[in-house]
């Protein structure tokens, strides 16, 4: 994937690089990648998927069962979103909340993995300077882009083999692309051979 960015960029060094993923450890090889390569000059930026970043204040505000859930999640939306620093403004809020005495084991746990979500990632939680430029903050798009391809690819009841499904995905992504000209002159010139009489 990297390699189709680094295209891209090459044409259009205006165009900002965002990468938004859900903060997992095995998705950092590709933001890591477009550190190395992407040449000077270009914008970027990375971000935790708002929603990731969501569902695990959803967590604790589910375990607490205070009884006015939409209140928190109210204002922890609104922080994010907000605040140029929201998610350390969570974190403070988090911390406060899992410093109270006698807290029961469900609660607890659901701080602590909120907490430690939100401390690890919190430089990438820059939500409000994301839309300020007009950027997502969350990969729905991408995910619902994905399940619709597949849905369109492989239509009720039918399948492709690998190299099939891969051999379509490949023009249209090509063609999509503006580049299947070029790849197609470069696979012919790989079955074009000298032939001799005998």
């Amino acid at each position: 994937m990297a390699d189709e960015v680094i295209h891209h960029i090459e044409h259009r060094r205006d165009v900002p690089v965002v990468t938004i993923q859900d903060g997992a450890a095995e998705l950092e090889a590709l933001p890591r990648e477009l550190r190395e390569r992407l040449p000077e000059g270009v914008p970027r930026s990375q971000l935790v998927d708002f929603h990731h970043a969501i569902a695990y204040l959803d967590a604790v505000i589910v375990a607490c069962d205070d009884g006015a859930p939409y209140d928190m999640r109210r204002t922890y939306r609104n922080w994010l979103l907000n605040e140029g620093d929201g998610a350390q403004r969570v974190v403070r809020h988090l911390r406060g909340e899992a410093d109270k005495p006698d807290l029961e084991a469900t609660i607890a746990a659901a701080l602590h993995s909120a907490l430690t979500y939100f401390k690890k990632r919190r430089p990438l939680m820059k939500y409000k300077a994301a839309r300020e430029q007009g950027m997502a903050i969350g990969s729905g798009a991408t995910e619902s882009t994905c399940a619709l391809h597949q849905l369109r690819v492989k239509h009720p009841g039918s399948q492709w083999e690998v190299p099939g499904l891969r051999g379509v995905i490949t023009a249209r992504g090509l063609q999509l692309s503006g580049r299947f000209d070029a790849a197609f002159l470069h696979h012919q010139a790989s079955l074009i051979a000298q032939v001799a009489p005998a």
